[in-house]
């Protein structure tokens, strides 16, 4: 029975995601609130614009009255009672009262019976519904200018605020001059005051800001969702390729292949399953390096690379060390081992690779372990292998050797992993596999 390597994930792959994860997640969250700040205001502007195209309507409605002399209160509650029917579906905020101020600050026309010919700096002001910024503006104004009237002329100008529905009053202020019926009087300056009760907003502003975070949240998280979908699927393979791959022969390389051997020995450990760890390395490369190029050893390299890929399983662990060294780690008993060996080595013998119409001879020195005589440690199983791999040369090449040290010669190696950690690394057995005790 041959292991599976295809459920052993790459740690550096794992990590990549994890971290790839946190930067989105932090990301989506910045680009979040930074949607959610924008939209919010663009709904603070329209609110503002709003109050502003309703303030400029009642002002014009009012200079109008005041052009025919219609200054009663009952002319103005009839005025309000047709503008709140004409903007019952569509106005979004409610009007306190509406004030209209002469020169000297006095309320010649007011939607308030009880306030009319009072000055705006009348205690009798003094309500829920004055306070607020800009209707303390304009009586400090009128309050500070009430000696001469044409001081009290500057305060006939434009008074506003940023509105926040939030608010509990907001007054807007908007000057404007009637012509006097005769043509030698001068034109009259008033100031029409236009207070809302942003609170009536408020319940809506709560559930249109909700809708805009949900929004903002779904939207972004989509968009970064769909960025990440693609940037695993097109850069994380090309990562792990680096990161895992010899980009000459297109193995595993020496990382990666070490990694997966500790892993690959726990887990044989724990079931009891036996490995063989063999280093192959090519006879005489130098040689071809100096004799044909370098061009030349990494097309033997290549070629080599593929003829073990062609003599092993895919469940075989093959990977290369670095110059002209391989590794082959297998699931296999000693007794097997030696047929897989010779196996490859016949093969490469048998390759004979062609360059620039010359025929080379290529061989492999192979040193080759065994976990049945060496037990799971790969430290030692690979001193052990790189030992055997060095009589074979002395030995004339060409030939496979194998380790002479015993189990019980193995040197204790902090380093080797512990049953603990080792136990890390085993799979959940399905219920049915278990046996009861």
């Amino acid at each position: 029975m041959k292991t599976d390597f295809s459920h052993i994930g790459s740690a550096l792959a794992k990590d990549i995601r994890a971290r790839c994860s946190i930067v989105f997640l932090g990301v989506a969250g910045f680009a979040s609130i930074i949607l959610f700040a924008g939209l919010a205001g663009r709904s603070l502007v329209e609110s503002n614009r709003e109050v502003w195209g309703h303030a400029l309507e009642i002002r014009s409605m009012v200079s109008s009255q005041l052009e025919l002399g219609q200054s009663s209160k009952s002319h103005l509650d009839g005025f309000l009672a047709r503008y709140r029917l004409q903007h019952n579906e569509d106005m979004q905020d409610g009007i306190n009262y509406i004030l209209v101020l002469d020169a000297s600050g006095r309320i010649v026309m007011g939607s308030r019976r009880a306030w009319d010919g009072l000055s705006v700096v009348d205690p009798l002001l003094s309500r829920t519904e004055t306070n607020d910024e800009v209707f303390a503006q304009i009586r400090d104004c009128f309050a500070s200018s009430s000696v001469t009237s044409s001081q009290s002329l500057s305060c006939l100008r434009t008074h506003s605020g940023l509105y926040f529905p939030t608010a509990e009053s907001y007054t807007l202020g908007l000057p404007f001059r009637i012509s006097g019926r005769d043509r030698s009087e001068d034109n009259k300056a008033y100031l029409v005051l236009v207070n809302f009760d942003p609170s009536i907003a408020s319940g809506q502003l709560g559930w249109e800001l909700l809708s805009l975070l949900v929004i903002s949240i779904l939207y972004v998280t989509s968009v970064l969702g769909l960025l990440a979908l693609l940037l695993y699927r097109s850069l994380l393979p090309a990562v792990r390729s680096f990161a895992e791959v010899d980009d000459l022969t297109g193995l595993m390389n020496r990382r990666s292949c070490m990694d997966l051997a500790i892993r690959l020995l726990a887990q044989g450990e724990k079931d009891n399953l036996p490995y063989i760890l063999a280093i192959l390395d090519l006879d005489h490369f130098k040689a071809i390096n100096d004799t044909y190029g370098h061009q030349c050893g990494d097309f033997v390299l290549r070629e080599v690379s593929n003829a073990l890929t062609r003599s092993l399983h895919g469940t075989d662990l093959l990977a290369r060390l670095g110059g002209e060294e391989f590794i082959v780690m297998a699931q296999c008993s000693s007794a097997h081992a030696l047929l897989v060996m010779e196996r490859l080595r016949s093969e490469v013998e048998l390759l004979k690779p062609q360059w620039e119409g010359r025929t080379m001879n290529v061989t492999l020195s192979i040193g080759l372990t065994s976990t049945e005589q060496l037990g799971y440690n790969l430290n030692h199983l690979y001193a052990q292998a790189d030992a055997a791999l060095y009589r074979a040369k002395d030995q004339g090449r060409n030939r496979i050797c194998w380790s002479s040290s015993a189990e019980g010669d193995m040197m204790v190696d902090p380093w080797a992993p512990g049953r603990v950690w080792r136990s890390s690394f085993a799979p959940i057995e399905p219920l049915d596999s278990r046996t009861d005790p």
